[in-house]
């Protein structure tokens, strides 16, 4: 299959007409804050309660960075933590993708727009998790939960037994097959094709991506102290435009390992056949005479959109009865959760996307088994 020619002014179009694009003006002003499964959940804010009962999904377009990127079959599971290999997860940074200005641009109004957000709901201090520092900037920390127990109304069909794991890991995984089950990444290529477990490592690291994600806050508590999180959860993933490919390792796992000739064969070898001068083409020149430096004083430097009916009309996320607050509001008290980096959903299954299809107008539209629906992925050929 032949690569798409990304074309990114019909994509920022498609964009500023998503009711969930975080950089779309007047984006804060329809969603709020709302409880939910012990915390706080971010919801679209309207008068009719169908309306109002949505999930407040956020959409941004971003670069995938290598650092901190944990997205191979067991994510960011390491024994050292003590932590159960059920709770493994998917997890990445996005940072601003600067090689596109006008995406550039809107990743610095979504990120002004995400800060104030998530101040809308602290109760003290600035929540993490959401938006990190890293090497001197800010990105946004992605994540989702690779397993979840078995008894889901989505399941994913995948062959536990089959999950590609290291071979470190194979009892990890074997303890947990009789009551779990592998949850699909929804990561989709830029032909609207899912990507297989196997592939997602490779596929998505330094791509330009678009996300779709929810948002949750909860507190737990950190050496005495209450400290305030904000998780990003994934929904969706389409690349728009993949990452380079990156040259073979010379140390990547072979059949045999590297082995460099000794220092004394090298030099035998080299005294072996007298060096001759090298032509005057790529003969060195003296170094200049150093100039005088003399003080200088320097300046200083088409697509659908989407409405509220179509999307009360999809029954996306309905949720529990709660107490609403507009994010300039203040929720009326605190929930207490740990800190697992990616809170899990308490209805199994509910964020993992089975189908995909590309539709006549060159859209990418995706549905789950609940009968949630992601419309307007813009697919461009």
């Amino acid at each position: 299959m032949s690569q798409m020619i990304y074309d990114v002014n019909a994509h920022r179009h498609a964009l500023l007409n998503n009711p969930t694009y975080l950089a779309r003006p007047g984006f804060i002003q329809s969603v709020g804050w709302k409880e939910e499964n012990g915390g706080h959940t971010l919801f679209l804010h309207a008068s009719e309660p169908d309306v109002a009962d949505q999930h407040g999904y956020i959409t941004q377009v971003g670069l995938v960075l290598p650092s901190r990127y944990y997205c191979g079959a067991a994510g960011s599971y390491s024994d050292k933590y003590g932590q159960p290999f059920s709770n493994a997860k998917y997890s990445f940074l996005l940072g601003r993708p600067n090689e596109f200005p006008e995406l550039a641009t809107d990743w610095d109004t979504s990120l002004e727009v995400a800060n104030n957000i998530q101040l809308s709901i602290a109760s003290g201090g600035t929540p993490t998790n959401w938006i990190v520092d890293e090497n001197g900037s800010k990105v946004i920390r992605l994540g989702m939960k690779i397993f979840e127990k078995k008894g889901g109304n989505n399941p994913s069909g995948i062959d536990m037994t089959k999950w590609p794991v290291a071979a470190n890991l194979r009892d990890h995984l074997a303890a947990i097959i009789p009551t779990h089950d592998a949850r699909h990444l929804p990561l989709y290529d830029e032909h609207c094709a899912l990507v297989p477990p196997g592939q997602i490592e490779k596929k998505l690291r330094g791509a330009l991506a678009e996300i779709t994600y929810k948002i949750m806050r909860y507190n737990f508590e950190k050496d005495g102290k209450i400290v305030e999180s904000i998780t990003a959860e994934i929904q969706q993933i389409i690349i728009k435009k993949p990452g380079k490919p990156q040259p073979p390792a010379m140390f990547s796992r072979g059949a045999k390992p590297v082995v460099f000739a000794p220092i004394s064969t090298l030099l035998a070898a080299a005294s072996a056949s007298p060096a001759s001068a090298p032509p005057a083409s790529t003969q060195l020149a003296a170094p200049p005479s150093p100039p005088t430096l003399i003080p200088t004083v320097q300046s200083v430097p088409a697509v659908r959109i989407v409405t509220p009916e179509a999307l009360a009309s999809n029954n996306v996320g309905a949720s529990p009865e709660g107490n609403s607050t507009n994010v300039s509001g203040k929720p009326s008290e605190k929930a207490h959760a740990p800190d697992d980096g990616v809170r899990s959903n308490d209805k199994p299954g509910e964020q993992t996307v089975e189908k995909t299809h590309a539709t006549s107008d060159g859209s990418c539209d995706a549905i789950n088994a609940n009968g949630e629906f992601f419309p307007r992925r813009v697919h461009n050929s």
